[in-house]
């Protein structure tokens, strides 16, 4: 084809962006409309659990305030361009629910020129305490105003017509559409919903819209395309895609809006992530481990992905386990033995019974809440002692003490009748070391204070 335009969705495939102290586990997505022939709509998409606003609060009436400050600025020019303000306002009873903590969901629509940009998000309490959440760079895009060209894709949990007569944030062209910040779907929630604008369609019979969902592996394993023609300018396009008969692993939504007379084609693209449990191998070369067969999530990992899951796994994992894992050097066996070794981990009577699903949620917090400048969170002393032996039951922060560097002391009591960890800032970096412990086999200094001295 001559004079292809392709025009590239930018995204930040799972970007839970997490600064030092920062406890919020966001989750954040964004595309960009056409608003004019100089600006766009650029909408940010995004996503937090409340349980780190609600731990300082005890009643039910107690206002929990939360603005999110949202900020665009010259790309390496500090001169601010724009900035707005999303103002909550929350009782704690409204962010409790019988499971947890209530996550809070939210867009955030900002007319912007065309353009390289940085963008910052910000929590700001009731104490008028900024925090900064995000900070990365965008680029708006220019539409073409005399061919047929499309938006980015907005991913969705669901999309639905509109019937309430008052519009809201989620509220878009006579549709509700609930956004997925995370960009992942799984086998509960495996409709793959999305949502893209045409634009500049001409009268003709020739424009063709294709979709293609592209795996990991660059393979071609869902496409459709249709005829596209309307009486208007511009047209919504929503569609959906059943997730279920894929296997777990990373996809690429594709658009191509293209026309065969004139030679031209437009694309957008969005990648995001699919969990299956529910995917079985009917059979798997060379091996009769039925482990496998079953309903495996590793079917279909790399030799280096198996790699990955079992360093994150390593302190639950024997000496034997490891020697055992580093003799293999196919894929095929490193997915074997991680089938195997989960499958023991999750046996009633297995000392610290833990599932995968359950551990890789401990390894995703502790990403998310102990992530140093040496390490991510797993690979941090702090993550190790919450991945082997999950959630202490109290924990003190002594980030202040006089003469003495910042500190905190966990407590687990029903580990060995009741045990205490003590992890000390040692290099001022927010990288907390352990320094003592009295769990059998953990450092053991009753003289730890020394070395917490400021001198």
């Amino acid at each position: 084809m001559k004079n292809v335009l392709k025009n590239i969705t930018l995204f930040l495939f799972f970007c839970t962006i997490v600064f030092s102290q920062n406890q919020y586990e966001f989750d954040y997505d964004y595309a960009q409309f056409r608003n004019s022939d100089s600006t766009n709509i650029f909408e940010v998409y995004y996503e937090f659990n409340s349980e780190n606003l609600v731990k300082n609060y005890l009643y039910n009436d107690s206002t929990i305030i939360l603005n999110i400050i949202f900020s665009l600025s010259k790309n390496q020019n500090s001169d601010e361009i724009l900035s707005d303000t999303v103002y909550n306002s929350f009782k704690l009873n409204e962010l409790l629910t019988s499971d947890g903590h209530r996550d809070i969901i939210g867009v955030k629509k900002l007319v912007v020129p065309s353009g390289y940009y940085d963008m910052f998000i910000y929590f700001q309490n009731s104490n008028k305490i900024l925090e900064q959440i995000v900070n990365t760079s965008i680029l708006t895009k220019k539409y073409d105003t005399s061919n047929p060209t499309l938006s980015d894709i907005q991913l969705a949990r669901s999309i639905k017509k509109d019937s309430s007569s008052v519009e809201s944030l989620f509220s878009k062209n006579t549709l509700r559409i609930i956004p997925n910040p995370s960009t992942t779907y799984s086998s509960d929630l495996p409709l793959l919903q999305y949502y893209a604008e045409l634009y500049n369609i001409p009268d003709e019979d020739s424009l063709t819209l294709s979709t293609y969902l592209v795996s990991g592996d660059s393979k071609v394993v869902f496409s459709n395309s249709k005829t596209i023609s309307s009486n208007f300018e511009s047209i919504a396009h929503i569609d959906q895609i059943n997730l279920l008969k894929y296997p777990t692993g990373v996809y690429t939504l594709q658009l191509i809006f293209s026309s065969a007379s004139k030679e031209y084609a437009f694309v957008s693209q969005k990648q995001f992530y699919f969990y299956n449990k529910f995917y079985t191998v009917n059979s798997i070369e060379g091996t009769s481990d039925q482990v496998l067969q079953k309903e495996s999530p590793f079917s279909y990992f790399s030799a280096e992905e198996c790699d990955e899951v079992f360093n994150q796994a390593r302190y639950i994992a024997t000496s034997k386990e490891i020697d055992r894992y580093e003799s293999i050097s196919s894929a095929e066996g490193k997915r074997e033995f991680l089938a195997r070794f989960w499958e023991s981990k999750n046996t009633t009577g297995s000392e610290n019974k833990i599932s995968y699903e359950e551990y890789m949620n401990r390894v995703d917090k502790a990403n998310s809440k102990f992530k140093g400048l040496r390490a991510y969170g797993y690979n941090t002393e702090r993550g190790r002692i919450f991945l082997k032996y999950g959630e202490p039951n109290k924990v003190e922060q002594f980030p202040n003490e006089s003469n003495l560097k910042p500190y905190e002391i966990w407590f687990y009591d029903t580990l060995e009748g009741g045990v205490v960890f003590i992890f000390g800032d040692l290099n001022g970096f927010g990288d907390y070391d352990l320094i003592h412990s009295t769990k059998r086999g953990e450092i053991f200094d009753d003289t730890w204070q020394r070395r917490l001295y400021i001198y």
